[in-house]
């Protein structure tokens, strides 16, 4: 009986969740053409963030926005005599860090500023969730900044922001 339960609810979650998608793609159609102006972010992914987030202009800063989707890393300190390493913080949708995780998989072959994030954290020895969990953290970024400044990615903006 627990089973059955268990079994519809998912089952009514993820109807849910394809019917708010469906709602984000009506209404937030520019929003989700930046997104996927990222190299690596696909237009399901860029679709669930919108359906989770909703308006962006509720975030400030990129940083707000990487907390409430749950990729921010956390601090595990007890006292003076405690100090584990941290992990995300893991409030956010479950399928929204999966689907950003694989983006970020992605991203590490197609985006020239992850695969350069990448290249130098697995040179300092870094484990490669960690580099993932990071490069999906920029992503987040990424699209919190595009979106704000309603312009589409542009792989040279750092090369002409150094340059001025």
């Amino acid at each position: 009986v627990i089973d059955m339960a268990i079994k519809v609810k998912r089952k009514l979650v993820s109807v849910t969740m394809q019917e708010l998608e469906e709602v984000a793609r009506r209404a937030y159609t520019r929003e989700l053409e930046l997104a996927t102006s990222i190299p690596g972010v696909g237009e399901e992914t860029a679709t669930r963030i919108m359906a989770i987030v909703g308006n962006f202009s509720r975030f400030e800063t990129g940083r707000q926005l990487v907390s409430f989707l749950g990729v921010s890393p956390t601090l595990k300190q007890s006292g003076s005599s405690v100090h584990s390493r941290g992990h995300i913080s893991r409030l956010g949708s479950p399928q929204v860090r999966r689907a950003l995780y694989f983006c970020a998989i992605t991203a590490t072959r197609f985006n020239p500023h992850c695969r350069a994030m990448w290249l130098r954290m697995k040179e300092q020895k870094k484990p490669t969730k960690v580099i993932l969990m990071a490069i999906a953290n920029k992503l987040i970024r990424q699209i919190h900044a595009l979106i704000r400044t309603n312009t589409p990615y542009d792989p040279n903006f750092l090369n002409l922001a150094l340059a001025n």
